[in-house]
């Protein structure tokens, strides 16, 4: 009895002192939020405080002093984070995480983002804009101080993850990781391929596929067996990542005519598929002609939305369609060769290597055609199945990026026409910038290269490779819709259809008008708005098209006969105002009719 009292006394004591190492480690890889800190790459003292909701607010004597304080700041509570964005975008995820990662890697590096990044940061350190470069690199010197001195967060010692310093390319993989996710057209494009050839064109009307009158549809490549395993393998890679990606959004902006101050008030509200942490990071800085709150990407040095002392800018996902897929006819001769306008072109061919933990690394071909990289063989199910090699056009591989001279200049605005000339730097991704200035301007501009097709073209479905579908040019960027000041007191985005400038819709995979004819209602409600209506309207629940959509149900219903029950389910939706109260039961009963 003895024996065993002691040996619960030393298990009780083992686990004890197992806890309390285990805590002691714990507690010492915290973020610090008190006391100070001698960091070697500023010049002048800087203030950090911290406010109620972890937020940093920094207070620097100068703009390189307060871009390294961030850049440390932003490696100590998102180091992780940052990590795997960069590996997801390089396509180094085996590397850490296992073979299971193995065709996510493969498909990323495909699309080599990592050259587009050289290119992208050759093309800043040669332009001479000192100020953006300086901003810059000391974001990133904060980043990789933190690296070489700070508390290694749990996760690279519990995965082993080797600790490699940032590098000015690592910037634009963030622009890179976001561009993906708002290229909708990786997804969409299979699909309604997929629909169409095995169902027919007329069963792509109920789906509201946009088409042009008289457009004569592409012949059929066979392409039925494989597309919707395209688009399943497309989801496999883009569901199938560590890091949530970036998703649709609102945002309006109502002039001072309609605001009870007199002033422009913005609300933005930028959708993200729930993470932990959050895909954005929240900052404040000020230092001698700057005053900025921000929202930050992991490892990008410029806030993306925020407000600073003159100007307030925010964010959508545009929607337009940016990629396509070209069915590649290749040479019976050559089958490194592929047909286009008439004359056989080599594919530049290379060999790629993904690192795997604990296993073999995986050696395999990249192809580029004249369109973009060959896409087949990265894809689950493909190299069985496909008969044609399915190349990628993107327009984000096609120009280097300007996406942190650009998010400097937003950082900076003076007025909506900083924002304006902002959006006009953005090839790719495409975004809706709504913005207002303390002039009393409102405004809103789309970016991005809109590039124009033949009109025979449907950009939704898979095109010919042999150049008769290929783009024809490209609109001019002063063309791309935007608004300022328009007579209504108010512009507004919910990844709707923009209206027209100089007769070009342009195509894309725009959201239902749901969303937007709410935003329209609620903006036409009163003559003016305060910031109190304002938070109401980024909380509501009420959607105008359900309650249309819940009468049409009624009408067909009613004209049968109903039990008891039934006519109680037609009297709570006959009475419904598509409101969402958790309390309601109307919304339970519409989505189970719609199902």
């Amino acid at each position: 009895m003895k024996l065993l009292k002691r040996l619960l006394l030393g298990a009780l004591v083992l686990i004890s002192v197992t806890a309390a190492v285990l805590f002691t480690y714990l507690y010492s890889t915290k973020p610090t939020y008190e006391g100070s800190i001698t960091l070697t790459g500023i010049s002048q003292p800087v203030e950090v405080v911290f406010d109620d909701f972890g937020v940093p607010h920094i207070y620097a004597e100068n703009e390189k002093d307060a871009h390294f304080a961030l850049g440390y700041l932003h490696a100590q509570d998102r180091l992780f984070q940052m990590e795997m964005i960069r590996r997801v975008s390089r396509g180094e995820l085996s590397e850490v995480l296992g073979p299971d990662f193995i065709k996510t890697d493969q498909f990323f590096r495909t699309l080599q983002l990592v050259k587009q990044a050289e290119k992208s940061a050759k093309l800043l350190f040669s332009s001479g804009n000192k100020e953006v470069i300086d901003a810059a690199l000391a974001y990133q010197e904060g980043v990789n101080q933190y690296i070489e001195e700070g508390h290694i967060p749990i996760e690279f010692r519990l995965m082993g993850i080797p600790l490699e310093k940032f590098v000015p390319e690592d910037m634009y993989m963030v622009v890179g990781f976001m561009s993906v996710g708002f290229a909708e057209g990786f997804r969409s494009d299979p699909v309604l391929t997929y629909v169409r050839e095995k169902y027919g064109p007329d069963y792509l009307k109920s789906l509201a596929v946009s088409s042009i009158p008289g457009t004569s549809f592409i012949p059929s490549y066979d392409t039925a067996v494989f597309t919707s395993d395209f688009s399943l393998a497309m989801s496999e890679v883009l569901d199938h990542l560590p890091v949530s990606l970036f998703q649709g959004s609102n945002g309006w902006v109502v002039s001072g005519e309609k605001s009870v101050s007199g002033k422009p008030i913005l609300a933005n509200d930028t959708h993200m598929a729930f993470s932990q942490p959050s895909v954005w990071y929240e900052a404040y800085m000020e230092y001698p002609g700057q005053k900025l709150y921000g929202h930050y990407a992991a490892g990008f040095p410029f806030a993306i939305l925020g407000h600073n002392q003159s100007t307030a800018w925010g964010i959508t996902m545009l929607e337009n369609d940016d990629s396509d897929f070209y069915i590649e006819e290749l040479n019976p001769q050559d089958s490194l060769q592929v047909m286009i306008d008439s004359t056989w072109h080599s594919m530049d061919t290379f060999w790629d290597t993904v690192k795997v933990k604990g296993e073999n690394p995986v050696i395999y071909p990249i192809k580029n055609t004249l369109h973009g990289p060959i896409v087949n063989s990265v894809l689950t199910h493909f190299p069985k199945m496909i008969k044609k090699p399915v190349s990628l056009w993107w327009e984000f591989l096609k120009k280097p990026s300007k996406m942190l001279e650009s998010a400097y200049l937003l950082n900076h605005a003076t007025s909506v026409f900083d924002i304006q000339r902002s959006a006009g730097m953005i090839n790719a991704p495409g975004l809706n910038l709504m913005t207002a200035d303390t002039s009393g301007n409102i405004g809103w501009f789309t970016t991005a290269r809109l590039i124009t097709r033949p009109k025979h073209v449907q950009p939704d479905f898979f095109l010919r490779g042999t150049g008769e579908d290929d783009p024809i040019g490209e609109i001019p960027s002063s063309h791309n819709p935007h608004a300022i000041n328009p007579p209504s007191g108010f512009v507004y985005s919910a990844n709707n259809q923009p209206d027209s400038i100089g007769g070009i819709l342009i195509p894309g995979y725009f959201y239902p008008q749901d969303r937007a004819m709410r935003i329209v209602e609620l903006l036409q409600s009163k003559e003016k708005f305060s910031t109190d209506d304002m938070r109401v309207f980024n909380l509501d629940h009420t959607s105008s098209m359900a309650e249309r959509v819940s009468q049409v149900m009624v009408n067909a219903i009613k004209t049968q006969e109903l039990s008891e029950q039934e006519q109680q389910v037609i009297d709570i939706l006959s009475n419904w105002k598509g409101d969402h109260l958790k309390s309601s039961t109307a919304p339970t009963l519409y989505y189970t009719l719609l199902s």
